[in-house]
C-alpha cells in the first residue's frame, strides 16, 4: 500500500508547480470508476472527472470541496458497487489523495495530504449528508 501512496504523491508533486498558487490538487486512488467534484455545495454544479484525469484534478484552494465517488469492486464474477461522498477544505498550494477501498460489505474513503518528505497525512473530512436536491 505504501508503494501506491508513494506513486500518487510523486505524480501530484511533479504537477504542483504547474497549478496556480491559489489552487489545490486532488488525485483519486483505489477502486474509483467515476468521480465528481463540486465547490458549489452538495446540491451545486458538479464537474465529472475524466477517467484519464483521476490523478490530477485542480480545485480552488481554501474553499470547501465535495467529492462524489462511485466505486466498483470486482472479485471473480461478483461485483460490489458503492458510492462515497466526502467534504473537506483543501489548502491552497497543497496536494491531496482521495483513496477509496472496499472492505467486506463496506466502502471506505479517506482523504490524505501529500507530504513531500514522508508518508501522507490523514485530513479531517466528513461524510456528506445525503439530501434531496
Amino acid at each position: 500500500m505504501k508503494t501506491r501512496h508513494t506513486l500518487a504523491i510523486a505524480l501530484l508533486l511533479t504537477q504542483v508547480g504547474t497549478a496556480y498558487a491559489a489552487d489545490a490538487l486532488l488525485a483519486f486512488a483505489g477502486d474509483v470508476d467515476q468521480a465528481e467534484v463540486s465547490q458549489a455545495g452538495y446540491c451545486g454544479e458538479r464537474k465529472r472527472v475524466n477517467p484519464d484525469d483521476l490523478a490530477r484534478v485542480q480545485v480552488e484552494g481554501d474553499k470547501q470541496v465535495w467529492v462524489f465517488v462511485k466505486a466498483v469492486h470486482r472479485m471473480g464474477k461478483q461485483r460490489s458497487v458503492c458510492t462515497v461522498e466526502r467534504e473537506f477544505t483543501p489548502k491552497a498550494g497543497d496536494a491531496y489523495i482521495v483513496r477509496v477501498s472496499y472492505v467486506p460489505k463496506q466502502c471506505n474513503a479517506e482523504v490524505l495530504q501529500a507530504v513531500p518528505s514522508g508518508d501522507p497525512r490523514p485530513v479531517r473530512s466528513v461524510r456528506s449528508e445525503r439530501v434531496g436536491c
